[in-house]
């Protein structure tokens, strides 16, 4: 029995839209999205095992972050000094390209994870906007402020020895600011004389030599600067970071931190910043651990946004507000002495009595640094001052993806987008033909095809034959005598 059109048309278009469902709608995103440890190609490619591509990306990033250093220049230093509020201009951006690399790496097969030590290099650059460094701004001196504001908190008693000591070794100052360079303030190095002979004064180079923040110029010359090299971290375990993400994917695996008093506040989680987990929903957020600031950060799920027409996600972070946040108490420098929102105080982190504020924004890292002003009477410089913060300088850490590899973004995210726009419309389609199908079959429903008989007239029959009896043409001779027995009767 021959199939009709309606029924072939339907079980066609059934096939379709079994096949587009199962493959496009089940089987493509899970080959995308699959949580399965080095099963498909994406999870392969963030794995972090020699000779793969990503790997090189890691240890090496590609391409240079911009660097922007802002400095606050105060322009009213006697007055602060005899106890007014500060005036401050913001000078800057003092621009660096910043290339972040990994050495001294080795891999540990058995625990799954890589070891490394973090390198960063700047490189000065004169991007449109950006100021040379030769200019002079004046700010706090932060080798007396940071000596000053320590000794307080560690040893108050030795603030009378301080006192001389920076007398000696600053040449009777008349007060705590410094004018200098911008470029010898943030990289080059003020110069501190450790050339003195008075006990206060050699007794004080003595720690300073061994500090790993300065930088010896001489037998009796050191240079300090802000952005000097330093590692603020030191871990008395040891630092994993997780090669291959499993399912806790907590990149960075430090088995004791002592910085804070509690074990929650110890603890390291997210990575290092410089990949995060695939496939992450934005309620779970990015959570990467910052070695400057001795804590782990959780940047929230914002909007969603497009960077050069590629879709992305926006997210934010801050440092909370140890001050009414119970869990970030830890944070505090004293149970009762918590700063406010947004504050936090970095001594006991890189034992430097530095405040910072910031977050990241738009793919950029800020962060100010400011240090605490106290009037004390034990030292002459600090007997006028107002209890303030003081603001030193704000910088901004940012990246732009060059072409190179955002085109790689692009293409991946077109080929998604014409797959789902073609399922859709296969989908559509296969549905209207089901349709079509089951409307041609209701229609045609109790039909059935005649065939078509000719009407033949009896009276056409008869004239035919007597025309074939009688017909002269056909050359018949006439039976007469047939002929009058016929009349006879």
């Amino acid at each position: 029995m021959k199939m009709k059109f309606p029924v072939k048309l339907g079980i066609g278009s059934l096939g379709v839209f079994l096949f587009i469902i199962v493959v496009g709608f089940v089987i493509f995103p899970k080959m995308i999205s699959s949580k399965v440890k080095g099963y498909f190609l994406i999870l392969q490619m963030v794995a972090l095992i020699p000779k793969n591509e990503i790997r090189g990306m890691f240890l090496k990033v590609p391409f240079g972050l911009s660097f922007k250093v802002y400095m606050f220049n105060v322009t009213n230093p006697m007055e602060v000094q005899s106890g007014k509020k500060p005036s401050l201009q913001e000078v800057g951006p003092f621009c660096y390209e910043e290339w972040k690399e990994k050495v001294n790496v080795a891999d540990d097969e058995e625990d799954d994870t890589i070891f490394y030590d973090s390198k960063d290099t700047f490189i000065k650059k004169m991007w449109p906007g950006c100021l040379s460094g030769e200019e002079e701004v004046t700010i706090p001196h932060p080798m007396i402020l940071a000596v000053v504001n320590t000794v307080m908190r560690q040893k108050p008693g030795a603030l009378s020895l301080i006192n001389k000591a920076i007398k000696s070794i600053f040449s009777n100052p008349t007060s705590i600011f410094v004018t200098a360079k911008a470029n010898d303030i943030l990289f080059d190095g003020v110069i501190i004389n450790c050339g003195v002979k008075d006990f206060a004064g050699k007794a004080i180079c003595s720690q300073l030599k061994e500090a790993p923040t300065l930088k010896r110029v001489s037998e009796d010359e050191l240079a300090f600067s802000l952005l000097a090299p330093v590692s603020v971290l030191k871990p008395t375990g040891e630092l994993k970071t997780i090669a291959i993400w499993g399912g806790s994917w907590h990149m960075m695996e430090l088995k004791k931190m002592d910085v804070w008093p509690t074990d929650e506040c110890n603890e390291i989680k997210g990575t290092d910043g410089t990949i995060f987990p695939p496939f992450l929903a934005p309620e779970e957020g990015l959570v990467s651990f910052a070695p400057d600031l001795c804590r782990s950060l959780a940047a929230f799920f914002v909007q969603k946004t497009k960077y050069d027409g590629i879709p992305v996600r926006e997210y934010s972070a801050n440092l909370g507000d140890m001050s009414t946040n119970a869990d970030e108490k830890c944070y505090c420098l004293t149970p009762d002495t918590c700063l406010k929102k947004g504050l936090m105080d970095l001594y006991k982190c890189s034992g430097a009595p530095i405040y910072t504020t910031g977050s990241p924004v738009y793919a950029k890292k800020r962060l100010q640094f400011s240090m605490p002003l106290q009037p004390n009477p034990k030292v002459d410089l600090f007997n006028n001052f107002t209890d303030t913060v003081l603001p030193m300088f704000w910088v901004e850490e940012g990246v732009a993806l060059n072409i190179t590899f955002t085109k790689q973004l692009k293409d991946f995210f077109k080929i998604k987008k014409i797959v789902k726009i073609s399922k859709w419309i296969i989908l559509l389609g296969s549905l209207g033909g089901i349709a079509a199908a089951g409307y041609l079959f209701y229609t045609n429903t109790g039909k059935a095809d005649i065939t078509p008989v000719h009407k033949v007239q009896p009276s056409e029959v008869v004239k035919s034959a007597i025309s074939t009896i009688n017909g002269n043409n056909l050359g018949g001779q006439v039976n007469h005598v047939m002929s009058t027995e016929s009349e006879k009767y």
